[in-house]
């Protein structure tokens, strides 16, 4: 080894070099020095070595009692004769460690002023007890820290653990909540559907006991009216002037029993004319041309009359031919079958029939939305709108009826235009449509096309005189064309809830000719006496 810092070390230990001993004997010649045995002696914190050298003279013997000068460093260390077998043991202790700690040492033996060199094997200083009891520490430490680690770990991981069992337990806990949220909310809507379910009942059964005091009114009405033409034939006989008397004539009782018998015939051809018409499951008559009546050639397209008894205002309509029908190509089925009609002309009212106006005629308002006179009047049958027609017939200004599904189409197209909406327009502006169910329908007059009708399109559902049929190859004829045979009547127009497509001319609606709803009233046609 060649540390300056060891060098110095051994210089202090072992003191100036000094020659080798003499020996009184004479000594051979040495040739050879080498290392028989090399051995690390380790202290607590220095070390050592323990050698043993064999010396070989020119004859190759390995002579005894050979002194030697052992010299470390250029600084003697020690003092040796060789044994019997030429050998040499030498050791040497409490060395510092040096640095690096491997290497060989370079030994230089004097013999009679000879000296030799020879190396020591290749070695490595090992670890002293106090360095193997650091590094052990330090190895339990490292082992402890570990552990702990070991430890930390395992118990983040058991926390982490915990946490998502706790997160999956709440979060189980939540569905479990809205469960049982979801549940009760479903029981809640159960109960509102059977609370509903019960007042829809109770809202029929007025609905039946207001029909019946309806039909009671009405058979009272009829009663009295009867009485009252009794009371003036009655009267106009008696203000009569006597007839002047007729020759005496033979007296014939087959002829008397004859005109019994006539009487009789004619009595039940009155009440029938006077009563069947009301029935739900009646045959529908084609309606009259309305320019049949006396006078009809002289009117004029977008001349108005007005009902004396309720006000209600009627426009002339110029009849001709149209193509009826979903000239758009986006209605239902039952629009599809386009034909090419004719209708004659008409009077027909301006506005769907108010509440007002129904009550000047019947005395009661059904409607469920009660707003004022000028509100279009709802909650009437196909039925209850014959029988306001029928009252009104009565009053002797005019023929009332509903309208033919062809004369609605044709009236709200502006006279067969191909226009989509009742507005005159292919949009639905302005039209009452398309509103909230609750918030009811406006006053009637808020949109009108140019024949000056007004809420063809929206507002309520109108109905029509016709019998319902699915295709319109159904209905016979082509001109005043009237389907009057079946179980549902049509309704056309749409509503203020309704969407656009439900609010075109072409759109067709049915119900039962009883059937009552908030959104269903109807508009009349007329021909003036």
């Amino acid at each position: 080894m060649t540390n300056p810092a060891y060098q110095d070390y051994l210089k202090d230990v072992l003191g100036s070099p000094e020659e080798s001993p003499k020996s009184p004997q004479p000594i051979p010649e040495i040739t050879a020095i080498r290392f028989s045995a090399f051995n690390i002696l380790m202290g607590e914190a220095d070390w050592g070595f323990n050698m043993v050298l064999e010396i070989t003279d020119v004859d190759g013997k390995t002579p005894e009692g050979v002194p030697l000068g052992i010299l470390l460093g250029g600084r003697r260390i020690t003092e040796k004769e060789t044994d019997e077998w030429g050998m040499a043991e030498i050791t040497l202790e409490h060395l510092p460690i040096p640095e690096p700690r491997n290497g060989t040492l370079s030994l230089q033996v004097r013999v009679k002023g000879q000296a030799i060199t020879t190396n020591s094997p290749n070695f490595t200083i090992p670890e002293t007890r106090a360095e193997k009891r650091a590094r052990l520490q330090e190895e339990e430490q490292k082992r402890q820290e570990e552990a702990r680690k070991k430890k930390e770990a395992e118990e983040r991981i058991k926390a982490e653990k915990a946490q998502r069992e706790e997160a999956e337990r709440q979060a189980r806990l939540q569905r479990e909540k809205e469960e049982a949220e979801r549940q009760a909310q479903l029981q809640l809507k159960r109960e509102e559907a059977e609370r509903q379910a019960q007042l829809q009942l109770k809202r029929e059964e007025a609905e039946r006991q207001a029909r019946l005091q309806r039909e009671k009114e009405e058979a009272e009405f009829q009663r009295q009216r009867r009485l009252q033409q009794e009371a003036e034939e009655q009267r106009r006989r008696a203000e009569a002037p006597p007839p002047p008397p007729k020759d005496p004539e033979p007296s014939n009782p087959r002829l008397k029993q004859m005109g019994f018998v006539v009487a009789i015939i004619l009595a039940a051809f009155g009440f029938w004319a006077m009563f069947g018409s009301s029935k739900q499951d009646m045959v529908v008559q084609a309606p009259q041309p309305a320019s049949s009546e006396q006078g009809a050639t002289h009117n004029t397209t977008g001349q108005t009359w007005q009902d004396p008894v309720t006000g209600m205002n009627f426009v002339w309509i110029e009849g001709g031919s149209f193509r009826m029908g979903d000239l758009f190509g986006e209605g239902d089925t039952d629009e599809k079958s386009i034909r090419t009609v004719r209708v004659s002309s008409f009077w027909m009212a301006t506005t769907e029939v108010t509440q007002g106006e129904w009550q000047k005629i019947m005395g009661n308002n059904p409607s469920n939305f009660i707003n004022g006179d000028r509100y279009p009047v709802e909650r009437v049958s196909w039925n209850d709108a014959q029988k306001f027609i029928q009252r009104m017939n009565q009053q002797g200004n005019g023929t009332f009826r509903l309208p033919s599904e062809a004369e609605w189409e044709y009236a709200c197209r502006e006279g067969g235009k191909q226009v989509k909406y009742g507005n005159g327009k292919n949009t639905p502006d302005g039209i009452d449509h398309n509103r909230d169910w609750t918030e009811g329908h406006k006053a009637v007059g808020i949109s009108s096309n140019a024949l000056g009708l007004y809420d063809m399109s929206g507002g309520v559902y109108e109905w029509v005189q016709d019998a319902y049929t699915s295709n319109y190859s159904d209905v016979s004829g082509t001109t005043d064309p009237v389907h009057g045979s079946g179980s549902y009547r049509v309704n056309r127009g749409g509503s203020w809830f309704n969407g656009p497509g439900d609010v075109r001319c072409a759109d067709r609606g049915s119900n039962s000719p009883t059937l009552t709803l908030y959104n269903l009233g109807f508009r009349l046609v007329a021909r003036k006496r």
